[in-house]
């Protein structure tokens, strides 16, 4: 029987990957059982509520095929185009050799015990099958390895979202003075302001490049990876240009925080020379004059140094786009 033609391959990590998606709109080829020929195939939902969100990975083992080197392909070949598995529908088999992908990593698959249930494996989570015999054999702990890689990879993003969102909650939600104070204990006051200013503007600059990754296209991603470009390349061309306008939000939101919450820090911790420290003498004596003329200073520092960045960074993006 010949073998399986792949309409994609990606390598990610050494594991190749083949792609065979099942297409929406499909229908079953021929009666199986309780299925009849022209019957909807597959759900042609996306995950999450139609938001394609991944919320997790549900891993299951499958049996280990006699005599068949590459388990992964005939699963495939079994669940599409032939129409032999019945209803299961997962997003990936992979075995000791690599894996092979059915279903598109937003799309809802049929592959745990809960249903249509909302909140369950089904409907929000991408499936893997990793194809053993349970005899712990180097084949079964090789094919566990390329499961393991596989997860990672393809649940990456909820898993960062997941370990950083208490991090980034504490930090928007903790006012300013109270970081400054705790972080006058380690830092001195020279780096204060530096640290406190970025550290403010980290959660508005995560939020707009995680929502920005999210938005990606997928499919120029894999363009990318069939064709070979290389890791840099695939950055300044794919990645780049997609997360410009998130890039630029952040930018243009941050910079100005940025310098409130650092002068906020200098007054609090006066280091010699500073700005804060000058305002921080204004307020003792009384003095309105001076905090006018450094309160407009620090505006006329804080505009000016918006503008070059911001012109800086488009005109990157128009070199960008030349290149």
């Amino acid at each position: 029987m010949a073998k399986l033609t792949p309409d994609a391959t990606r390598t990610e990590h050494g594991l190749v990957i083949n792609e065979k998606i099942i297409p929406w709109g499909a229908v079953w080829p021929k009666d199986s059982g309780a299925y009849k020929k022209g019957a909807q195939y597959k759900a042609d939902r996306l995950l999450s509520g139609g938001t394609g969100k991944v919320k997790g990975v549900t891993i299951h083992n499958t049996n280990d095929l006699k005599n068949v080197e590459e388990d992964a392909e005939q699963y495939t070949r079994a669940t599409w185009p032939n129409a032999n598995m019945n209803d299961a529908r997962v997003h990936y088999y992979v075995d000791d050799i690599n894996a092979w992908q059915n279903l598109r990593e937003d799309e809802v698959g049929w592959h745990a015990g809960d249903g249509r249930k909302a909140t369950g494996g089904n409907e929000t989570t991408l499936s893997i099958e990793i194809i053993m015999d349970g005899s712990g054999s180097k084949e079964d702990l090789k094919a566990e390895e390329n499961g393991v890689l596989l997860a990672a990879l393809s649940g990456r993003f909820p898993w960062i979202e997941t370990a950083l969102w208490p991090f980034m909650i504490t930090v928007k939600t903790v006012p300013v003075a109270s970081f400054v104070v705790i972080c006058l204990i380690w830092l001195s006051a020279q780096n204060l302001s530096v640290f406190i200013s970025f550290l403010i503007v980290l959660p508005v600059v995560y939020g707009n490049m995680l929502e920005g990754i999210k938005s990606e296209n997928k499919k120029m991603l894999e363009v990318g990876r069939v064709f070979g470009m290389p890791f840099l390349k695939r950055v300044l061309y794919i990645h780049m240009p997609q997360l410009k306008p998130f890039i630029l939000s952040a930018c243009m939101t941050s910079l100005g925080m940025s310098w409130k919450a650092g002068v906020a820090a200098e007054i609090i911790g006066t280091p010699d020379g500073s700005i804060g420290k000058q305002l921080y003498y204004a307020k003792i004596y009384l003095d309105t004059d001076d905090l006018l003329c450094w309160t407009v200073i620090i505006v006329i520092i804080s505009v000016a140094f918006e503008k070059l960045f911001m012109l800086l960074l488009r005109r990157f993006y128009r070199r960008l786009e030349r290149a």
